[in-house]
């Protein structure tokens, strides 16, 4: 099924709200609206896929799928800085989770260097 280009603009235009709704949960620590964004997110994303556009666009569309594509940079940077942050903040408390090859966890090496050096 084609959508028309000027449905494609507003498809676009959704995914962007959904990305910025996740990517302003992500800025705000917020777990309750991260989750929230998820469906909405989903939607956007599957209604995507079933469009299309001319390699010609409209300029509108383009601009829109600009506007997308920072969207998805800023909340890729922002879970990023979390995934930083939670990793951090666990191998401070010593709990940091490392996988060894037998996939049962292993100790972290970190704790071992901070021990060895006393």
């Amino acid at each position: 099924m084609t959508v028309p280009e000027h449905d494609v603009c507003g498809l676009v235009r959704e995914l962007v709200a959904a990305l910025d709704g996740l990517g302003d949960a992500l800025a705000a620590n917020d777990l309750t609206g991260l989750l929230a964004s998820e469906p909405r997110l989903a939607q956007a994303a599957a209604a995507l896929r079933a469009a299309s556009a001319r390699a010609g666009a409209d300029p509108a569309l383009r601009r829109d799928l600009d506007k997308a594509r920072q969207a998805l940079r800023r909340c890729a940077h922002l879970g990023d800085g979390l995934a930083s942050f939670v990793e951090c903040s666990l191998f401070a408390q010593g709990r940091a989770i490392d996988y060894a090859r037998h996939g049962r966890p292993a100790a972290a090496a970190g704790v071992h260097a901070l021990t060895a050096r006393g």
